[in-house]
């Protein structure tokens, strides 16, 4: 009975264009980063990746509990990115000991990749809702709370997708033209991402900014209007930009100026006084 022994050795692909070795995975899988069964083009860290896995899972659950504890539905978007975040590290972990594994890296890098569009999306609700709570008619720069929530979300989902396909075919390692695609794909659609930010920005936080201070400063003079008549001398107001010495100087100079009209007030009835006699020892002369 004859038996037949298979070796496995390194083969060597060759083209045009480059050329790539097959090795043999080591210790967690592990290849030189320039081999054709190299999954990671650097060596990934355990370590790194268990600790921010931990660091994003108590986010998650900070921001779970803060959402139910002040009741703000709107906040499972906020849960939604941190958790993904947790989640694309957690397969990072795993992937760090089994490199081999396409699995782990594929939804790893979607997870990482996508995350902050949540993140984003989170922050165009919170504007709109400060928007929608604060300015009297529900506006900023003639556009609704609402509108505003659905363009900029609709656009991250938009957004969402492109990267998502970007990502997807990152983790093709069959075919380098597929990855450049994919590599392109996927920076436009973090440019796009950008370029949105920076607009939403632009737009809202200036006019948001003046806005507010606007009504602050009325609520402001309120209240200022409410303790000064309601409070006595020895009641602090420093919280609202003023203090009781500042009332007593005022008050000083107040007094002061009384004082000068009052004198100035006397010396002219005694200037008409005067004047009256004189014309009363004439008239009798």
């Amino acid at each position: 009975m004859s038996t037949t022994t298979f070796t496995s050795t390194a083969t060597t692909t060759s083209s045009a264009t480059a050329t790539c070795t097959t090795a043999v995975p080591g210790k967690y899988g592990r290849v030189p980063v320039d081999a054709c069964n190299a999954n990671y083009f650097f060596d990934p860290s355990f370590a790194a990746n268990l600790a921010f896995c931990v660091l994003f899972g108590m986010t998650t659950m900070v921001h779970l509990i803060q959402a139910i504890l002040f009741k703000k539905k709107f906040c499972w978007v906020a849960i939604m990115g941190a958790a993904w975040e947790t989640i694309g590290f957690a397969f990072k972990t795993l992937g760090s000991r089994n490199q081999q594994n396409m699995t782990y890296l594929i939804w790893g890098q979607l997870f990482f990749l996508l995350a902050p569009l949540w993140i984003n999306a989170f922050v165009y609700m919170a504007v709109a809702r400060m928007v929608y709570f604060r300015m009297p008619d529900r506006k900023l720069l003639g556009i609704k709370a609402i509108r505003m929530t659905l363009l900029f979300v609709w656009l991250d989902i938009i957004l969402f997708l492109v990267q998502g396909a970007g990502g997807s075919m990152l983790s093709n390692n069959d075919d380098m033209n597929v990855i450049r695609i994919g590599q392109k794909l996927y920076m436009a659609g973090v440019g796009l991402q950008l370029a949105v930010i920076v607009i939403f920005i632009g737009i809202t936080a200036p006019s948001l900014y003046f806005k507010l201070r606007q009504l602050e400063g009325r609520n402001l003079e309120a209240c200022y209007i409410l303790v000064e008549e309601t409070s006595g001398e020895d009641y602090r107001t420093s919280s609202l930009g003023w203090h009781p010495a500042t009332k007593k100087k005022m008050e000083k100079k107040q007094a002061k100026e009384a004082k000068k009209a009052r004198k100035a007030g006397a010396q002219e009835l005694k200037n008409l006084s005067y004047e009256g006699q004189s014309n009363s020892s004439n008239e009798l002369v």
